[in-house]
C-alpha cells in the first residue's frame, strides 16, 4: 500500500526543482528599438512589468541619452519621452538602482563640446510614472567625479552607496552613502578608501561588477586595478562584500576567472529567503594577458549570501547561449535576471539583444556544480613575479650566502659567488622589461612598487661592474682603495637583497595575491632566514679557531685576490 502511494505522489506531483535557463527575449517588430550600445543603466518596474535602459556608449564611442523601456507581457520595445532633463548630461558607466517609483544614476562618463571626455559627480532619479527627471541635492562633500563604479540602492533599502571608479586622472576606492529619503543630507563618505598595499580593503579600481545584495551589503567582483597612478592587475579576480552597517569590507573566495566589465544581477528569492548573485561575461583579455582558458557556455558564477562564498554553476539554454560580451547589464526581474547589450568579444560588434537567465534563488542553489572554483590564468604580472623571485630570492639571496659562509673552499666560493650574481642580474633584467611592458608608458615612477624597482634594478647592475674594477690588494695587505671597495661591495650588497625582499612584499600587495602565495613566500622568507642565523652561529667558533691556529698575517697574491696560502686564513668576511 505504501509503495502504490509512494508511486502515485511521484507521477501526479510535479517537481518543484528547476535549472537556470539562458532564453532570448525576442521583441516584436517595432520600428523604434535601442540602438546597439554598452555600458548602459538598467531597471526593473515592476508596476509595469517593463524594463528601462538609459544611456550607454553608442559603438561610435559616444555617449547616449535615450531612455527605451521594454514591456516583458506585449515584447515591445518603446523610446521615453524624457522629461526635465536638460542639465542631465548624456552619460554612460553610471551607478544605478531602482526603488518603488524610481530610477536612480549617479557618477558616468560623457562628452564636453570639444570632444573630450567629461566626468560626473551628481545624482539623478526618474519617476516612472510621470517620466520625470529630478536632480537632488548634494552637499558640499560629494564623490569625487568618477565613471564605472560600484553600489547602487536596494528595492527594500534608502541607503544609495557609490564606491571606487575612476576619471582620466586617478583611480579611487572610497564610499559614499546618499539616503535617498532624506536628500537634502547630500553625499556623506562613510570609508576614506585605502592605498593600493593594504589587504585588507579592495583596492583602487574601474569596470569592476557590482550590485547590491541586500540593503546594506554591496558586492563587487574584478575590474581593473591599473593605471591613473596605481598598479595593480587589470583584469583582476579578487571579490568583496561591503556592509554599511558596520562600514567593513570582507575579501571572498576566488571562483572566476579574472575580469573587467563584467556584469551580476540577483536572482530573485523564490521560496528561500537567501539571496543568491549571478556573475557573467567580461573580458578576460588585456594588454597583459598571456594566457586564459574560455568560460564555457553552460556556465555562470553565484554568490550565496548565507554561506559568503562563490561557486561555478550549470545553466541550460531553450535554444542557444548568450555571445561572449563585456559591458552588459543585467537586472533582477521576477521570472529571473535579464541582460541587455554589451560588446561581442568575438567580433567587438556592440548589442542590442535581449536574454533571461529564467530561474530563483533555489534553482540556483538546486543547480549542478559546474567545476571548482579557480581558472588557469597567466598574465605579464605573474611572469614578472617569477623572474624577480628568481633573481632575487634564489641566486641573488645564494650568491652572497656563498661570499659570506663558503669563504674555507678555495677557490670555489668566488665562482659560486660571480655565477650566482650574474644569474640573478640576467633574472631581473628580464623580469624588469616584463613590469615595463605591463604598465602603460605614461604610467611608470607612478607608484612606490615601481620607483623602488627601478633603483634597485640599477643597484643591482651597478654590483658587478664595480666588482671588475676594484682595486687590487698588495703584498702587504689592504690599501685605502681596496677597504673602501669592499665596505661598499659588501654592504650595497647587503642592502640591495634587503630591499628587494621588502619590494617583491609590496608586489604581491600590489597585485592582490591569494593567500597561499603569501604563505609560500613568507615560509620561504622565514626558512632563509633560519639558514642564516644558524650559519652565522656555526661560522662564529670556527673562525674564531682557524684564527687561533693561524700562524701568519693575510697575504693576497695581486693576480688571483682570492686565493691564500695553505695555512692562512682570509679574515675578509
Amino acid at each position: 500500500m505504501n509503495f502504490c502511494y509512494l508511486i502515485c505522489l511521484a507521477l501526479f506531483i510535479k517537481p518543484t526543482c528547476q535549472e537556470l535557463v539562458w532564453e532570448e527575449i525576442t521583441p516584436k517588430s517595432n520600428p523604434r528599438i535601442p540602438t546597439s550600445r554598452r555600458d548602459a543603466a538598467i531597471a526593473y518596474y515592476e508596476s509595469e512589468d517593463a524594463i528601462y535602459v538609459f544611456g550607454g556608449k553608442s559603438a561610435k564611442n559616444q555617449p547616449l541619452k535615450e531612455m527605451f523601456k521594454f514591456d516583458l507581457n506585449t515584447k515591445i520595445w518603446t523610446e521615453v519621452a524624457q522629461f526635465d532633463r536638460e542639465n542631465l548630461k548624456d552619460r554612460f558607466s553610471t551607478v544605478y538602482g531602482s526603488k518603488g517609483d524610481y530610477f536612480y544614476i549617479a557618477t558616468g562618463e560623457g562628452v564636453d563640446g570639444n570632444g573630450k571626455s567629461s566626468f560626473y559627480d551628481d545624482i539623478w532619479r526618474f519617476h516612472f510614472p510621470t517620466a520625470k527627471w529630478e536632480e537632488l541635492s548634494s552637499s558640499t562633500t560629494k564623490p569625487e567625479k568618477r565613471q564605472s563604479g560600484s553600489g547602487g540602492i536596494h528595492e527594500n533599502g534608502s541607503a544609495f552607496i557609490l564606491s571606487h571608479g575612476s576619471n582620466d586622472d586617478n583611480r579611487f576606492s572610497n564610499t559614499f552613502f546618499y539616503d535617498t529619503e532624506k536628500p537634502t543630507r547630500g553625499w556623506e563618505e562613510v570609508h576614506s578608501g585605502t592605498n593600493n598595499y593594504n589587504p585588507s580593503y579592495p583596492h583602487a579600481r574601474s569596470q569592476q561588477a557590482s550590485t547590491m545584495v541586500s540593503k546594506n551589503k554591496m558586492l563587487i567582483f574584478g575590474g581593473c586595478l591599473s593605471g591613473q597612478g596605481a598598479g595593480g592587475p587589470c583584469p583582476s579576480d579578487d571579490s568583496w562584500l561591503y556592509d554599511f552597517y558596520s562600514n567593513e569590507w570582507s575579501e571572498l573566495n576566488r571562483c572566476s576567472s579574472p575580469k573587467i566589465a563584467s556584469a551580476m544581477a540577483r536572482l530573485p528569492r523564490g521560496d528561500t529567503t537567501v539571496e543568491r548573485v549571478v556573475l557573467w561575461g567580461g573580458n578576460a583579455d588585456s594588454r597583459t594577458t598571456l594566457a586564459s582558458d574560455d568560460d564555457e557556455d553552460d556556465e555562470i558564477a553565484m554568490f550565496d549570501s548565507d554561506k559568503k562564498e562563490w561557486r561555478v554553476k550549470k545553466t541550460k539554454s531553450k535554444i542557444t547561449f548568450p555571445s561572449a560580451r563585456e559591458g552588459h547589464v543585467m537586472v533582477t526581474t521576477k521570472y529571473g535576471v535579464v541582460m541587455f547589450g554589451g560588446e561581442d568579444l568575438n567580433n567587438e560588434e556592440f548589442l542590442s539583444d535581449l536574454w533571461l537567465l529564467k530561474g530563483t534563488s533555489g534553482d540556483a542553489a538546486d543547480s549542478e556544480d559546474a567545476r571548482d572554483c579557480g581558472r588557469q590564468y597567466f598574465n605579464l604580472i605573474m611572469l614578472h613575479g617569477i623572474f624577480m623571485f628568481i633573481g632575487w630570492a634564489v641566486f641573488l639571496i645564494m650568491g652572497i650566502f656563498a661570499a659570506r659562509y663558503f669563504r674555507f673552499l678555495q677557490p670555489l666560493w668566488f665562482r659560486l659567488h660571480m655565477i650566482f650574481q650574474v644569474l640573478g642580474a640576467i633574472f631581473i633584467l628580464v623580469g624588469t622589461i616584463c613590469g615595463i611592458i605591463s604598465v602603460p608608458s605614461h604610467e611608470h615612477f607612478k607608484f612606490a612598487h615601481s620607483i623602488f624597482g627601478y633603483l634597485l634594478f640599477v643597484m643591482v647592475v651597478q654590483q658587478p661592474f664595480n666588482a671588475m674594477l676594484r682595486p687590487q690588494p698588495t703584498e702587504q695587505g689592504f690599501n685605502c682603495g681596496r677597504a673602501f671597495w669592499e665596505i661598499w661591495h659588501r654592504w650595497s650588497g647587503r642592502l640591495v637583497l634587503l630591499c628587494g625582499v621588502i619590494n617583491i612584499t609590496l608586489g604581491l600587495f600590489l597585485a592582490v595575491a591569494p593567500y597561499l602565495v603569501w604563505i609560500l613566500w613568507l615560509a620561504y622568507v622565514g626558512l632563509w632566514l633560519v639558514i642564516f642565523i644558524v650559519a652565522e652561529i656555526v661560522k662564529r667558533p670556527f673562525e674564531k679557531e682557524l684564527r687561533k691556529r693561524a700562524r701568519k698575517p693575510i697575504v693576497y697574491n695581486s693576480t688571483n685576490p682570492y686565493r691564500i696560502s695553505r695555512g692562512q686564513v682570509n679574515t675578509a668576511f
